[in-house]
């Protein structure tokens, strides 16, 4: 039919001019013209159609059970456990995050990773040296975007492991100073300061990534014992922590590095399977998600909680409660929260869009 129609020397210059070229993601049909790569995606379509304050369920490939299931020696558990999130690197458009199951001893964790492009999940070879990905990851995945690296820190051990994206090599970062560093505390990059803040028991330090130096900021903090967590939002370009095992106490750290308490929250921050915490990429408000089944939202700028009359999806769609076996990965790009949740079953990939503004953009199209 496309011969027939473009037949001859003008129809050569029609098939450049117009032709149309149709692409199938996931069962979404798509037309190319006057759209950009990213727009056409599973992903990019998907968060398009979204208004503020809705769900999406998001069909990708490869995401089985088998690919987040790990036997740890005594059972068959999976790497979504204890974790709070997974990053989002808008120059490779893709999701990573490394995490484990129960009983480090086993060492028996996984690097995962989803291609927009491909709309496929994948797993990446393991990180070496292996104690890197022994256990649980809790909130110890971070991203630097503008130099394409992931930042870890491995169960009970006071590193942070750099993971170069282009290169897919890994190096150690530097050593956390920190007597009291937790075996299960919070690492978050701030772009604006161009370092990382860790969170242990009721201590802190900040590293200095261009300069290699830790120093610990002024204040006093205090965090549960474990399971403190730590995130960013790109909008009020603020940094929000603290946190752990049944503690409420949050605080602030501002672009000068300047730490403030703030209201305690509704339900504690707690990376360890009883909450998760994340920050929506359009608004700027944080969002957690509680292990009772509430949903709040916090305003930094007013240092206000309000509870959202609302119940997740991936509340009813995991094994084991509202938020044990999901991890929250804001994606800037399209401004939208990505949660992916485990389940014997069949693993799913949720859609959120808090913010009524558009993200970012896709970069490099």
């Amino acid at each position: 039919m496309i011969r027939a129609l473009f037949k001859g020397s003008v129809g050569r210059t029609r098939v450049t001019q117009y032709l149309i070229a149709t692409t199938f993601v996931s069962g979404v049909v798509l037309a190319a013209g006057g759209a950009s790569g990213a727009e056409r995606t599973a992903l990019g379509v998907t968060a398009s159609s979204m208004t503020a304050g809705t769900w999406r369920e998001l069909q990708t490939e490869g995401l089985t059970p088998e690919l987040l299931q790990v036997h740890n020696g005594v059972y068959m558990a999976n790497i979504l456990e204890y974790q709070n999130s997974g990053v989002w690197d808008p120059n490779s458009r893709q999701v990573l995050f490394v995490g484990g199951p129960h009983n480090p001893d086993t060492c028996r964790g996984k690097f995962i990773a989803y291609s927009e492009v491909e709309n496929r999940w994948r797993q990446e070879k393991d990180p070496s040296p292996d104690y890197i990905h022994c256990t649980h990851s809790y909130d110890h995945n971070t991203i630097n975007a503008e130099a394409g690296e992931l930042y870890f820190r491995p169960y009970n051990k006071p590193e942070i492991w750099k993971y170069m994206i282009s290169t897919k090599k890994w190096s150690k970062l530097s050593d956390i100073p920190q007597r009291e560093y937790n075996c299960c505390g919070a690492i978050e990059y701030f772009p604006e300061r161009r370092g990382i803040l860790f969170v242990g028991t009721s201590e802190m330090a900040f590293y200095k990534v261009e300069r290699d130096s830790w120093s610990v900021p002024s204040g006093r903090v205090k965090t549960g014992p474990y399971h403190s967590t730590a995130e960013y939002s790109p909008v009020d370009k603020v940094l929000i922590f603290g946190g752990g095992s049944g503690v409420t106490s949050v605080y602030r750290m501002d672009t000068k590095g300047q730490v403030t308490r703030r209201t305690d929250s509704p339900y504690p921050l707690d990376s360890g399977g009883h909450s998760i915490f994340t920050a929506d990429p359009v608004s700027g408000r944080f969002l957690l998600f509680g292990e009772n089944g509430t949903f709040y939202e916090y305003d930094a700028g007013k240092d206000r909680w309000q509870l959202l009359n609302q119940r997740p999806p991936f509340f009813d769609a995991g094994e084991h409660g509202p938020v044990e076996g999901s991890i929250a990965i804001p994606i800037a790009t399209y401004g939208v929260v990505m949660v992916l949740t485990y389940s014997p079953r069949g693993p799913k990939v949720f859609l959120y869009r808090h913010g009524s503004g558009p993200g970012q953009g896709p970069t490099g199209d």
